[in-house]
């Protein structure tokens, strides 16, 4: 596998290259004349792009197309990348998605994988570093995920699969869906679950609405996958159409959490002790949300 990169030096020169190591190119241009000559013991050359080919002529074509580049396309070229890999640490495999954040961030997926979200300059031994501190936490998340029945298996769509809506299992029933795909079964049964949202999450708002004073402005039932609310500063409310799988309880707590948004525009203090008041049980609730989550992948 050959690695096509760009390095950023101290004096903001961009130089690229082509290797098989890029951690150890790396190195190589830490302690090399030519890092000599671009870095200073406080700011190393910086790893703002890389992207893998298998073949090494053309990892060498796009180089060349890269080196015909103004300073300007480069920049607006490594913004704009997001660097995958993939590493391994003790038999355990972890993706890397490099980009241009300034902090890295591990993220425990639903089927249990671990992602690295990094900048562009961590190195991978770095990298590796983090997750032996965090391998405590990491440990903590993935059995979670397992107590909780394991990785969540990809929906079929098929008559008798198994579905949660408030909080209760179904069987999934299937009318006039002959000849659709997959995509398009999954498309009618998030437009189904979307039209069960609106009103059921709408009575629930209009309840604690009128019971705290919270006054809001719309409600929505969005696309999101991951987050189950938000409220504007004008108080539009929106809700993930996934809501609608939890337990009554658990939509409550996520209503009251966007209503108390009206009043307090962040999570302080003062935010929870609102939550609170209405739901003395809030954390039981959110501790459900948290530790279930896997379970209403559609």
């Amino acid at each position: 596998m050959y690695h096509l990169y760009i390095l950023k030096c101290a004096d903001k020169t961009l130089y690229t290259g082509v290797t098989t190591d890029l951690d150890r190119r790396i190195k190589e241009h830490n302690t090399s004349n030519l890092g000599a000559k671009y870095t200073s013991a406080r700011r190393p050359v910086k790893l703002v792009y890389s992207r893998k080919f298998a073949d090494r002529s053309e990892a060498q074509k796009e180089e060349s197309r890269i080196k015909r580049l103004s300073r300007a396309e480069k920049l607006k070229l490594y913004r704009s990348m997001r660097v995958h890999s993939t590493s391994a640490q003790r038999g355990e495999e972890y993706r890397i998605i490099r980009s241009g954040r300034r902090t890295i961030a591990l993220h425990i997926a639903e089927d249990a994988t671990l992602t690295v979200h990094a900048p562009m300059f961590s190195t991978l031994e770095y990298i590796k570093k983090l997750i032996f501190e965090k391998r405590a936490w990491i440990n903590k998340k993935q059995m979670q995920i397992m107590k909780n029945g394991g990785p969540v298996k990809p929906k079929e769509f098929v008559n008798g699969e198994k579905f949660f809506y408030l909080g209760k299992i179904h069987n999934l029933r299937i009318k006039n869906c002959n000849g659709l795909n997959l995509a398009a079964r999954r498309a009618k049964m998030i437009k189904w679950y979307r039209a069960q949202a609106l009103p059921k999450i709408t009575e629930r708002v209009n309840f604690y609405s009128q019971k705290t004073g919270w006054k809001f402005k719309s409600i929505a039932i969005t696309k999101a996958e991951s987050r189950w609310g938000s409220c504007s500063p004008s108080g539009a409310i929106h809700f993930s159409w996934k809501l609608i799988m939890a337990p009554i309880e658990v939509i409550d707590y996520v209503v009251v959490h966007e209503l108390a948004h009206i009043p307090e525009k962040n999570h302080s203090a003062r935010f929870w002790n609102k939550v609170a008041a209405v739901l003395p049980d809030y954390k039981e609730r959110k501790k459900w949300l948290r530790e279930n989550v896997a379970k209403f992948k559609v």
